[in-house]
This record gives C-alpha cells, sequence and structure tokens, in this order.
C-alpha cells in the first residue's frame, strides 16, 4: 500500500484557510503539546473566526494558560515565542523563594548560603488581566436565559443471577 499518510487537520488549514469559522471546545485541553493540540493549531491557523470554550480557563498558575494564548492569540505571538513560556511566568506568575537554614551553636538559626529555590505559587498577577479581558466572556448557563429541564441522578442496579455477562 503506497498511500501516503497526511493529518487531516492540516489539510483543513491548507485547503479551506480564510474560508472556515471554528468552534473549539474544551479550548484547555489544547494548552499541551500533543497530537490534539497540533491538530487545534492547525486549525485555528486557518481559521476566518475563533470561538474557543472552556470551563477551566487555566490550571491556577501562569505557565498553565501560556500554550493556550499562544495557540489562539496572534498579539500574545508577536509579544511572546514559542519558547518564552518562563519569561512569560517570571511576568505574569507568583513565586515564593525558599531558603534553607542551618542551625549554629552561637547565632541559633541562620540562611544557608545558597540562594534558594524558587517556585510558582497558584494566581496570577493583575497584569494577565490585560491579555485576557480582549478575548474573554464570563457567563453562567443561567445567564443564557434558557428553561432548563430538572436534574435528577438515578440510580439503577441490575440484578443478575448470571455467572458471567454472556450466560
Amino acid at each position: 500500500n503506497n498511500t501516503k499518510r497526511y493529518p487531516i487537520a492540516k489539510y483543513i488549514s491548507k485547503r479551506y484557510s480564510g474560508r472556515y469559522s471554528l468552534i473549539l471546545d474544551e479550548a484547555h485541553m489544547f494548552s499541551r503539546d500533543s497530537n490534539q493540540s497540533r491538530a487545534a493549531q492547525n486549525l485555528i491557523t486557518g481559521c476566518v473566526k475563533l470561538l474557543a470554550m472552556t470551563g477551566t480557563l487555566y490550571g491556577g498558575r501562569a505557565s498553565s494558560i501560556f500554550h493556550l494564548l499562544f495557540k489562539i492569540d496572534y498579539d500574545f505571538r508577536s509579544m511572546y515565542g514559542y519558547a518564552d513560556s518562563s519569561k512569560f511566568t517570571t511576568e505574569h506568575g507568583l513565586f515564593e523563594t525558599i531558603y534553607d537554614l542551618e542551625k549554629t551553636s552561637y547565632d541559633g538559626i541562620r540562611r544557608n548560603n545558597s540562594s534558594g529555590r524558587v517556585r510558582e505559587l497558584p494566581g496570577a498577577s493583575p497584569a494577565m488581566v490585560v491579555l485576557l479581558l480582549n478575548h474573554t466572556i464570563f457567563i453562567k448557563l443561567e445567564d443564557l436565559g434558557y428553561a432548563l429541564p430538572e436534574y435528577k441522578e438515578l440510580v439503577q442496579v441490575q440484578a443478575s443471577n448470571a455467572l458471567w455477562p454472556w450466560d
């Protein structure tokens, strides 16, 4: 079989570039590097309009939203390169520095000579709001004004004397 394989998302993006709109549901799932993420990036590149929907905007830390913003926002790509995740996180994230302490017989406790470990904390700088406001709508389901059916959960247990499901 001499049939070559070609990614369908790349084909759609090239063949129909500038002629389709894209609705991307659960957009936060495409923020990491995966095949689905690359397919979404190809489709985003060729679309005229994009509606990226998610119930989880970001994972709580500034670093978790970088790749999503990089994929969907042209202006963001002009400010940051693909490898600038740490630069973005430094500018828009929250950090704490943890120092190692050592006990001494004279002074009590003093800091080690090391500069400490830096780790990212949950949260984001208010400066990130400027990057999100032009592209974000926060809406609840009841804000849509639709009469939704009543929600019920029913547990059904199926009793069976059969030892195996195919009996």
